[in-house]
């Protein structure tokens, strides 16, 4: 319960800061971003680190089956848990300073002439990778709660605070499509 609260709590408080930078207030917004990424983070550590339930079983053919999938879950987090931190962190001011754009312009290359929120991907993935690393009911649920909450997240900036952040974004909304990726040559 203090999971998914935290969860929560974490992408109200992105969105808070999206609505105080559209108010002009970056002051706030800053401490909103701050909260809802230290939140997020905190939850995903709690899932990947925390406690599971129930006692270890005794080793079996199970086991090394169940020890394979941890396996693969760890490479599959580990990999969109970097990605995340390159599409949201270190893609977006990279190409900003490669196009001389400004803050409140659209970056429309990389992962972003994609889709228009790529770090969707990589955090459900990250997620599904904790899953079967984990193998516990209580990350699945915790999983389940922070996709739906991203998925709110990006649905409300995109059609409410992007516009309003980002000179250009309804352009970029009609050329470039919501979360299944477009492999096709952008102009």
């Amino acid at each position: 319960m203090v999971l998914s609260f935290s969860i929560l709590a974490g992408f109200l408080a992105l969105a808070a800061a999206d609505y105080s930078a559209i108010r002009k207030n970056p002051l706030l917004s800053g401490i909103f971003g701050a909260f809802g990424y230290l939140a997020i983070v905190s939850a995903l550590a709690e899932m990947a680190f925390g406690p599971i339930w129930g006692a270890p079983a005794a080793a079996s053919a199970a086991n090394i089956q169940s020890g394979i999938v941890a396996t693969v879950g760890v490479i599959l987090a580990i990999g969109a848990g970097l990605l995340l931190v390159w599409s949201v962190f270190l893609e977006l001011p990279r190409e900003r300073r490669r196009l001389g754009l400004r803050p409140g312009q659209v970056v429309t290359s990389g992962g972003y002439a994609l889709c228009r929120h790529p770090g969707w991907w990589c955090l459900t993935f990250l997620t599904a990778g904790i899953c079967l690393a984990r193998g516990s009911g209580r990350v699945f649920v915790s999983s389940i709660v922070m996709t739906a909450a991203n998925l709110l997240l990006i649905t409300v900036q995109d059609r409410y605070f992007f516009p309003q952040l980002f000179a250009g974004y309804d352009d970029y909304k009609k050329s470039t499509p919501f979360l299944l990726p477009s492999v096709r040559r952008r102009k």
